[in-house]
């Protein structure tokens, strides 16, 4: 009995399965069906801009179609299948214009097989009205203040592009003022770099919604350096010499410290900003007052504002006297020429510590020329060194030279 059962109903479905295909496929009778919101779409538009018109009103047009056919072929039919298409440089003047459209039916309707019967409204009414360009600035409106620490750099912030052209109807155009940026800079850390949206503005900071207003750019990109400061200290590098060592040597800066404003990963590795090197062979006065250019490093400021630093530079414990020296020691001599020193005497500054320079005599010091980097026949003036096996703190100040032929 279950068999028989089981027989009868799938043999109703294939019967019922059979007459449903014999209608759709067979039968399929006409009908009538009624596309509602089919948005409008208009070819050419940018005519209008260059006629300097624009369209304020039915640009967002939607139209109601009734078609006849195959019921098969209706199924197809919808709002976003159905495209609806007029001409827009068809308007030559400002006003209310009335345009005809066109419809397309989809590729999965074949041709023929369905009529428009009906499209309301019968023609699009739109309004042109006269349109017109004009430039204008882009400013930024800078909120709250970066982390502790650090500093926005507004003197170097760029805005690009830094004024914008909007094109809509006179009356509107005219309202506005400028666009404006609002960035938000709490508790930043590092440089901002992105793109940004912006306001139109009337006069009175209103903002200007119009939706007719067309701009040349949607946003604008902005880079505002961020920096992290830091108050580091002076320094100048000491090179002794000249029988002055760092022991002797007083400096007052001034400033001691500046403030300074860079990426953080320069600035964290900052310990000081040095000047320069003193080199206390080249100090011949007791008493000099030097002056420095403060020269930062890439991508640091000076955020202080002082461009140069003073060193107040004193020495102490230190005597000096002149010797004349007439013995001179060459070395490294080229070989193969003769070598004859002009200078019969040299007159020299020697200083050292306060209670040997008294004591110091001409016979104490090698007084030495190296001739490594002359190798041909000349006339030169050579530098010279001293050196004292009895008094090793007793240096030359300043320089002094002899001249020497080499033949």
């Amino acid at each position: 009995m279950k068999r028989n059962k089981l027989l009868s109903m799938l043999l109703a479905l294939a019967v019922s399965v059979g007459l449903w295909l014999y209608v759709v496929t067979v039968v399929d009778p006409n009908d009538t069906k009624t596309v509602y919101g089919v948005p409008v779409t208009f070819d050419n538009i940018e005519y209008l801009k260059e006629n300097n018109l624009i369209m304020t009103s039915g640009q967002n047009t939607t139209v109601t179609l009734k078609f006849y056919g195959r019921r098969s072929e209706l199924k197809n039919l919808t709002s976003s299948t159905v495209t609806a298409t007029a001409d827009a440089s068809r308007i030559n003047n400002e006003g209310e214009q009335s345009l005809s459209y066109n419809i397309a039916l989809p590729d999965s309707v074949s041709g023929g097989s369905v009529e428009l019967m009906e499209k309301s409204p019968t023609r699009l009414t739109v309004i042109v009205e006269r349109a017109v360009e004009k430039e204008i600035p882009v400013e930024v409106d800078i909120v709250n203040e970066v982390a502790e620490g650090y500093v926005a750099d507004l003197e170097n912030m760029t805005v690009t592009p830094n004024t914008l052209t909007i094109f809509g109807p006179a009356n509107e155009v005219e309202r506005v003022e400028v666009a404006r940026v609002s960035l938000d800079i709490g508790e930043v850390t590092q440089t901002l770099d992105s793109s940004y949206p912006y306001t139109l503005l009337d006069g009175e900071n209103n903002e200007v919604s119009d939706s007719e207003l067309h701009c040349s750019d949607e946003a604008v990109s902005l880079v505002l350096p961020v920096k992290k400061y830091k108050e580091v200290p002076l320094k100048l590098t000491i090179v002794e010499g000249g029988g002055a060592r760092e022991e002797n040597v007083s400096i007052t800066l001034s400033p001691e410290y500046i403030t300074v404003a860079g990426p953080a990963s320069v600035v964290d590795e900052m310990e000081y900003l040095n000047l320069g090197t003193l080199d206390l062979a080249e100090l011949t006065a007791r008493n000099k007052t030097l002056t420095f250019d403060l020269t930062m490093p890439n991508g640091v400021t000076n955020v202080s504002g002082e461009t140069q630093a003073t060193a107040q530079i004193t020495l102490s414990g230190l005597a000096e006297k002149t010797l004349d020296i007439s013995t001179f020691t060459l070395y490294n001599e080229p070989a193969n020429l003769a070598v004859t020193v002009k200078t019969t005497l040299l007159q020299i500054l020697i200083r050292g510590p306060v209670e040997e320079i008294p004591e110091v005599e001409a016979e104490d010091l090698v007084v030495s020329v190296d001739l490594a980097d002359f190798k041909q026949a000349g006339t030169y003036s050579i530098p010279v060194e001293i050196n004292s096996h009895k008094f090793p703190q007793v240096g030359i100040v300043g320089s002094a030279s002899i001249t020497i032929t080499i033949e």
